[in-house]
């Protein structure tokens, strides 16, 4: 059991670097930061995949391993990291599903489903709540992680919500940045 766990938690860091390094990529190729917009794109598409597949282990094994424990809702007050940490699990799979839903329009087999401009428009919106979720999500796994470790100290506290705050700010820095294309 011990080992089942150990792995599921690699595999969601994993996921979450991922998740950011895709989302970079997007940036990366939209807002044109490099002479070759299309390395970013084969970029993004690589990390996309990756993402996927992870995804899809750490969505398995959560619905097949873990359950919200009744102490949770039970003392929500008490435990209200973890309570948030599994509303942000079920907002990060629906934004995931609808960003990799229209994400996929680039590719031909799934071109014509939906027009073309609602798949971009799809694909560029849901993309701020997915990453707001990933971000609290993360931020909330490493507390809880730390917490596990017994490391519980008001700089470490501190530390997490500058982080937190830093992120967040680059993040709306990204999004006030116009599209190049």
């Amino acid at each position: 059991m011990k080992f089942r766990v150990t792995i599921h938690r690699i595999v969601a860091w994993w996921l979450a670097a991922f998740a950011f390094m895709t989302i970079f990529a997007g940036y990366a190729h939209t807002r044109d930061w490099a002479e070759n917009s299309e390395r970013w794109i084969n970029i993004h598409i690589i990390f996309k995949w990756a993402m996927f597949l992870l995804l899809l282990f750490h969505i398995t094994y959560t619905f097949l391993y873990t359950r919200m424990s009744k102490t949770i809702v039970k003392q929500p007050k008490k435990h209200w990291l973890r309570l948030l940490q599994h509303i942000t699990k079920w907002l990060i799979l629906a934004f995931v599903l609808l960003t990799l839903i229209s994400g996929f329009s680039y590719y031909n087999w799934t071109r014509g489903a939906l027009p073309e401009w609602l798949l971009e428009k799809i694909h560029t919106t849901f993309d701020i709540g997915l990453t707001l979720s990933i971000l609290a999500h993360v931020l909330i796994g490493f507390k809880l992680m730390l917490k596990r470790k017994k490391i519980n100290v008001v700089w470490v506290n501190i530390f997490l919500i500058v982080v937190g705050m830093g992120l967040l700010a680059f993040y709306i820095y990204l999004e006030a940045t116009p599209p190049a294309h």
